[in-house]
């Protein structure tokens, strides 16, 4: 079967065998990605060798995508959704603009995550990736890792925005010390775009939550992380 024919002028796609109820991330994130880049289409029915298999409710599942959409992914996007029915069989297409006002974030389980498009996968936007996409922002002055509340006018999007960029830069910095166990804190300043005095905040805060070990000295010493 040609995808191709479903979606149209659309280049990104992604599949779904079914409505996976109580695996809602499985395919919001593919919307949230969709949203952040190009636009694209999330595909209900078709199997991972590209078998159609159809969608039993059809009506119920299309309802509960909408609703899941609208409940999960901050701001909500532009998005529409439509049937089709091959050979007898019923496939639910939910095509998704690309946003404007990005990131938008899959926002549920407890984890708030902005989504992008690398390839034909959904990955989550890492630290750099969420300053491309919120083009105005800048990382000291937001004092994201110092736990520095924005200002009350500040929008809901803009503290979603603060909260994944410190969840990513977080990451982002003991990835680097798994990498490089004898990187210093100025090199992972330079690497991540933060003030020194902000990185020397993250990394007290890792040792007294036990997330990471020093061992060694300052100058000749290496980082252990135990997550």
């Amino acid at each position: 079967m040609d995808i191709k024919k479903l979606i149209g002028e659309t280049t990104e796609y992604d599949k779904k065998q079914a409505v996976e109820k109580k695996k809602i991330k499985s395919w919001c994130k593919s919307v949230s990605a969709f949203a952040n880049t190009f636009g694209g289409s999330l595909v209900f029915g078709i199997s991972n060798d590209d078998e159609i298999v159809g969608i039993i409710d059809g009506k119920g599942d299309s309802e509960f995508i909408s609703q899941k959409i609208k409940e999960r992914i901050s701001p909500i996007p532009a998005f529409n959704l439509r049937f089709e029915v091959i050979d007898g069989k019923e496939l639910i297409i939910v095509d998704v603009m690309a946003g404007k006002d990005t990131p938008f974030y899959y926002v549920g389980d407890g984890t708030t995550e902005a989504y992008i498009r690398v390839g034909n996968e959904s990955v989550i936007a890492n630290a750099m990736e969420l300053k491309r996409l919120v083009p105005n922002l800048n990382y000291n002055a937001v004092e994201m890792i110092n736990g520095v509340d924005l200002q009350d006018t500040v929008s809901k999007t803009s503290k979603l925005t603060k909260n994944a960029l410190e969840k990513a830069l977080e990451n982002e910095i003991v990835e680097l010390m798994r990498q490089e166990p004898k990187i210093t804190q100025v090199e992972i300043a330079e690497k991540v775009g933060l003030s020194r005095s902000k990185v020397q905040s993250v990394i007290k805060r890792f040792l007294e939550s036990d997330r990471i070990e020093r061992t060694g000295g300052r100058r000749y010493g290496r980082w252990f992380i135990k997550e």
